[in-house]
């Protein structure tokens, strides 16, 4: 059964137009208005803060509705395996790619010290200290 959900669809516009909206603000403003208009970005700020919480909480509720469609007896082991297969293909091919052609935005990381601790540490997602 399939429901629309179109006012979560609106919050989740809303949340990322404040955030859109004030990084275009922040981009785009100039030295006059951080000096004369502190009201104005401290609004644009907490709008932004608000958004990303908006959009934290959006997340939260999809997320809870998606594992609510599954069935009663596994619901939490058929959700984390359908999460798995939606997010970790794509982030495997992204840690492979680049650890295959050294194209990241630390020109001077050396691959070859992360050794195969630190790939199989990229490659489940997990930070080793």
């Amino acid at each position: 059964m399939k429901t629309n959900y179109i006012n979560l669809d609106v919050l989740r516009a809303l949340a990322v137009l404040s955030v859109v909206a004030q990084h275009m603000w922040n981009l785009s403003a100039s030295s006059y208005w951080s000096a004369n208009h502190p009201i104005v970005l401290q609004y644009l700020d907490n709008l932004s803060f608000t958004g990303v919480m908006i959009f934290f909480v959006h997340t939260c509720l999809v997320l809870m509705l998606s594992m609510n469609r599954a069935p009663d007896f596994c619901r939490g082991r058929i959700f984390l395996v359908r999460r798995a297969f939606r997010i970790y293909p794509l982030c495997w091919a992204t840690i492979l790619f680049v650890l295959t052609t050294g194209l990241t935005d630390h020109r001077e990381a050396n691959f070859h010290a992360l050794g195969w601790r630190g790939i199989t540490a990229n490659f489940c997602l997990y930070r080793t200290c």
